[in-house]
């Protein structure tokens, strides 16, 4: 019954101190009673019937921590902490079961900031006796900069080279730090705690927690927590709190140290309409995905169709690669790409054949994932001289059988190609397929639509050895269309001709050509049109109704080449006739020198490299083969003086020059 009698009283007291609080700093100040009390130095006092309390005063220079040691021979008493306004720094300790022969010994601690505190010991009921009091005192030596008690007063840190020594206290419950990003980049926030329990946040300019608050705790006055967490953030200002959990206090020692991305993307980034335009094949873009800035955009532009590799190194834990088309379509599922680290960058590459036009790829944030990572785009032409559109029967591209190929291209946004031939008259073609892709298929329709064929599924093709396949049929005359789509979603390029030899007109027929001559002339099919081509020139006529063709050409130097072709109504053009220029013009008369009856040899000039004979009437005497220069010897056995001997030169095409005669002298 004593202990509830005792709780009570000290219930109704506490009542009625909430009434009389707003006088107890006027009764502090001016009781004559309030002694003022040195650290480290015990005090005795009594408490009687007729005094009731003892106000002591402490005087904190700075920060730091007080511990207050009563020795109480009273069996109950009160103790109260106040601060300079007259708020209770406690909760009215009551301290209990002291007696004159066993003194009860009581401790308490508490943080506080620079200033006066009171310590008053009071009756409890009718109690009465002697205590002793002792109050010691060690400076906490914060070195942060007060106030700093929100985001307007904040202390601002310097970036890797200060380290703030803090103090949570009683009368001051938070500190709050400023910091300045000049460029994006990653934070460390290195806490060493002495508190049992304490909270940090850390804040956007805007008031945004970038972190869920972080509960750090198990820290001791001989054991400090240590505590570290890191954020990769934008360029700008950012605010940490460091902030009492429950009534823990106590000091810490708080460093923020600080990379720079060193990104060289250009932001802002973040939609399509922002997207940063790469260089194809040149540019890196260094990148950053920071907690402010989730997700980057990049604009890629094809001039023509072709194969783009994209190359992502990533230093991210998880992050997201989108590639997209102009329409904001997925050209492929969300790439997840894991694993990466600073120290071990994940590195991927994909590609895809791709249409000419606008694409975007997105780099974004997977879960709370950030860091640097590098990107680059590499693009190869696929160099397709196919006439775009050709995704259906209206709208086939035409080929001309025999003699064209066309090199086409299925990529992702184009999954087919169709083709239209014309056979004027029955024939077998042949379809001739070089697959640089995996798999594709083939198919060969009629003027209806009708399948001709089942459907060819060509595959093991690859850009480095592509699939050689070919196939033949017998058709009627008539339209049909080849159509050539994607298998799966396999995407590359391919070579396709279709070959009918019964629908080419034969060679023409041509009559000599020598370099004196200044026309073709030959036979062909009637109405032909007939091509004479001659180095990079080429000379057109046409054939009359029976077929007599005769074209005019320049003269041409003996050994040229040339070639001939026709072309029937049908557009279908004969193979070449291959005609060399033979030499029908013969060579100068030699020149020859002074022949003398002892002459063992006749010399002189002709055209080079042409034969030279000497005659003695119709009875050749010898011949030889002039040089490079023209020189040439004979050798002869002398003659007599008055002999006449007749010289000429025969040309490589057996031309026989006009003859020099010469007498021999004496």
């Amino acid at each position: 019954m004593l202990k509830i009698t005792k709780k009570a009283i000290s219930s109704f007291i506490a009542f009625i101190l909430l009434f009389s609080i707003a006088m107890f700093k006027a009764d502090l100040v001016f009781a004559s009673s309030v002694i003022e009390l040195p650290f480290d130095t015990q005090v005795s006092g009594n408490i009687t019937d007729s005094d009731d309390e003892q106000i002591y005063q402490v005087t904190l220079n700075q920060a730091g921590r007080i511990t207050v040691n009563l020795e109480s021979y009273i069996d109950d008493v009160y103790l109260d902490l106040y601060d300079a306004n007259g708020e209770k720094v406690w909760y009215t300790e009551h301290i209990y079961t002291g007696s004159p022969s066993n003194p009860k010994k009581w401790s308490g601690w508490e943080d506080l900031e620079a200033g006066t505190y009171y310590i008053k010991i009071s009756k409890y009921s009718g109690d009465t006796g002697k205590y002793n009091l002792k109050v010691s005192y060690t400076a906490a030596n914060n070195n942060e900069v007060e106030p700093n008690d929100g985001t307007e007063e904040a202390q601002q840190l310097t970036l890797n080279n200060q380290t703030v020594n803090g103090f949570i206290s009683w009368n001051d419950d938070s500190d709050f730090y400023k910091i300045v990003l000049p460029k994006a980049g990653r934070i460390a926030v290195n806490l060493e705690s002495y508190i049992d329990d304490v909270y940090l946040d850390l804040y956007d300019a805007n008031g945004e927690k970038v972190w869920y608050t972080e509960h750090i705790y198990t820290g001791s006055p001989s054991n400090p927590k240590r505590w570290s967490g890191w954020e990769d953030l934008e360029a700008g200002t950012y605010y940490i709190k460091i902030s009492k959990y429950s009534g823990d206090t106590g000091k810490y020692n708080l460093k923020v140290s600080y990379t720079a991305a060193n990104n060289n993307e250009k932001e802002p980034n973040n939609g399509t309409e922002e997207a940063q335009l790469l260089t194809l094949n040149n540019q890196t873009v260094n990148g950053f995905i920071s907690w402010n800035d989730d997700s980057d955009f990049y604009k890629i532009v094809l001039p023509k169709a072709g194969r783009i590799t994209i190359n992502l190194d990533s230093y991210i834990d998880d992050v997201y690669l989108d590639l997209y088309d102009a329409n904001g379509e997925n050209v492929w599922y969300t790439e997840h790409i894991y694993t990466g680290s600073p120290s071990n960058p994940k590195k991927w590459s994909g590609w895809e054949d791709l249409e000419a036009g606008t694409y975007y790829i997105k780099i974004s944030k997977y879960s709370g994932d950030t860091g640097k990572y590098n990107l680059k785009v590499s693009y190869t032409a696929a160099n397709n001289n196919e006439k775009e559109p050709n995704n259906g029967i209206e709208e086939a591209q035409q080929l001309t059988l025999n003699n064209q190929t066309v090199n086409g291209f299925i990529s992702w946004n184009d999954d087919s190609d169709f083709y239209k031939i014309v056979l004027p008259k029955a024939g077998r073609i042949t379809i001739n397929l070089d697959s640089y892709i995996d798999d594709v298929y083939l198919d060969l329709y009629d003027a209806n639509g009708e399948k001709v064929w089942y459907t060819e599924h060509i595959y093991t093709g690859s850009p480095s050895n592509p699939k050689k396949w070919s196939r033949w049929g017998d058709l009627k005359a008539g339209i049909y269309y080849i159509k050539i789509s994607k298998y799966s979603g396999d995407t590359g390029k391919y070579s396709l001709s279709v070959q009918c030899p019964s629908l080419l007109p034969a060679p023409p027929t041509v009559n000599e050509v020598s370099n004196k001559s200044t026309t073709v002339i030959g036979k062909t099919i009637a109405y032909g049109a007939v091509s004479v081509k001659i180095n990079s020139k080429v000379y057109t006529g046409k054939s009359d109704s029976k077929g007599s063709f005769s074209i005019k050409i320049p003269t041409q130097k003996a050994g040229t080449k040339l070639y001939i072709t026709v072309k029937d109504k049908y557009g279908y053009t004969s193979k070449e006739r291959v005609v060399v220029v033979v030499d029908r013009i013969p060579p100068a008369a030699p020149i020859v020198n002074s022949v003398t009856s002892k002459s063992k040899v006749i010399t002189g000039k002709a055209e080079a490299n042409s034969t030279v004979i000497a005659y003695v009437g119709s009875k050749k005497i010898g011949s030889a083969k002039a040089d490079k220069y023209g020189k040439y010897t004979i050798k002869i056995t002398p003659k007599k003086a008055g002999t006449s001997i007749k010289v000429i030169a025969v040309d490589g095409s057996g031309n026989k020059s006009a003859g020099k005669v010469v007498k021999v002298k004496k």
